[in-house]
């Protein structure tokens, strides 16, 4: 018996959602493949494209968010203490007639470390976004969208930005 497609959706998003969290510098596919981490855009480009040659429509998007919306799940060290941008990339899959939210930023590793994940989807509803998003834009390329909006920040917000995702990463790498 042939897997369904929405079976086949659940399977490669656990795939890509339990690859940990990292790879901020450089967010390509080849890199996250090489170095077993990825970030929210490299995740969700590759999901896509798996999806996509499995005849899964899907939708990419970026979203602005503040920082400040994930001290809830941080240590009082590394929560942004002032307002601090990113833009959150996640999909919109088909699988019948419905379109449904996929956020596979988080996995099992960063569940771990007390962060929000989605290991838990089985395809019947929206996942959660875990970077929480006050506005959302469908792209066609997640890599430009998101250095075409990292550039348009303030130099100072570029600054902050970088700061937090090195110090993120740090503690959701430590053992």
């Amino acid at each position: 018996m042939p897997i369904s497609k929405k079976d086949f959706a659940v399977y490669q998003f656990h795939m890509v959602a339990n690859i940990p969290y990292g790879g901020i510098g450089d967010r390509s596919r080849e890199n996250l493949i090489q170095n077993n981490r990825g970030s929210c855009s490299s995740k969700h480009a590759l999901l896509s494209d798996m999806l996509y040659m499995a005849g899964i429509e899907t939708k990419k998007y970026i979203g602005k968010c503040d920082l400040r919306r994930l001290n809830a799940f941080l240590p009082e060290q590394l929560q942004a203490k002032e307002e601090i941008f990113d833009f959150h990339n996640f999909l919109e899959i088909k699988t019948g007639l419905n379109w449904t939210l996929l956020d596979a930023t988080f996995g099992v590793t960063e569940k771990a470390k007390g962060m929000p994940t989605n290991i838990g989807w089985d395809g019947n509803s929206d996942c959660n976004i875990l970077f929480p998003v006050s506005e959302r834009t469908i792209v066609d390329d997640i890599f430009s969208a998101k250095a075409s909006a990292i550039a348009d920040l303030s130099e100072d917000q570029q600054q902050k930005r970088q700061h937090f995702f090195a110090k993120l990463v740090a503690y959701l790498n430590e053992k």
